[in-house]
């Protein structure tokens, strides 16, 4: 009988500042009071206003706070989903750890009754320029989520300015990352798993690998 081998935790050498995506709520209370951040634990999707984040780089803040910014002098509602009214959803910041690029995602209702005009959403994307004045590489999107009774849930891109990806290296293989696409939120640490798979696996230039995966 074999003897499974047990390998201690690779614990990451920095635990703060780490994450490549963020995605932020849009929301408002009955008394018409706005919010933008992450939505509290336990809360029932209540959100707060947002200033820091121990887990993301500064310049996602700092384009939060330039949206948050810009929407308080705008009549714009958030998204309400039980009435599918308003239309401002989420802003969602990703980039490239080790590229320095960036890419910023605002989420809108695909709801026609609440379309932005052309110059709305010009308004967000001065907005979100103006915080990433350093960046040499930025990417704008808007993404519509279409919601209709008896209709599957879709989404529609819209793209504002930069390329139409950002790209990401691990282990000196480059990534192109669309808008939606997943990506591991930790590239730092991903190497380290990445790596040490390999190590583990040990494979030679006339080995086959299969990679297998089941859906239930």
């Amino acid at each position: 009988v074999s003897q499974s081998r047990y390998h201690s935790i690779i614990q990451a050498e920095d635990p703060f500042y780490y994450r490549n995506k963020m995605e932020f709520t849009f929301s408002q209370d009955k008394e018409k009071n706005r919010y933008l951040g992450l939505i509290m634990e336990d809360s029932r999707g209540k959100v707060f206003n947002q200033t820091s984040c121990g887990l993301c780089p500064n310049w996602m803040i700092d384009t939060l706070k330039s949206v948050n910014e810009h929407w308080s002098t705008t009549a714009l509602e958030a998204y309400h989903m039980p009435t599918n009214s308003g239309v401002l959803r989420t802003l969602t910041c990703r980039g490239g750890v080790f590229t320095k690029e960036r890419m910023v995602i605002l989420g809108l209702s695909g709801n026609p009754l609440y379309a932005l005009t052309h110059e709305e959403l010009d308004g967000f994307k001065q907005a979100i320029l103006k915080a990433n004045k350093d960046c040499n590489q930025l990417s704008i999107f808007v993404v519509l989520t279409h919601i209709e009774k008896k209709v599957p849930t879709f989404t529609t891109e819209i793209h504002l300015h930069g390329k139409d990806h950002y790209t990401e290296t691990l282990l000196g293989k480059q990534f192109f990352i669309s808008p939606q696409a997943f990506f591991q939120p930790n590239p730092v640490q991903a190497e380290v798993l990445y790596q040490t798979a390999f190590d583990l696996l040990n494979p030679s230039k006339d080995d086959r690998v299969l990679d297998l995966f089941s859906v239930s």
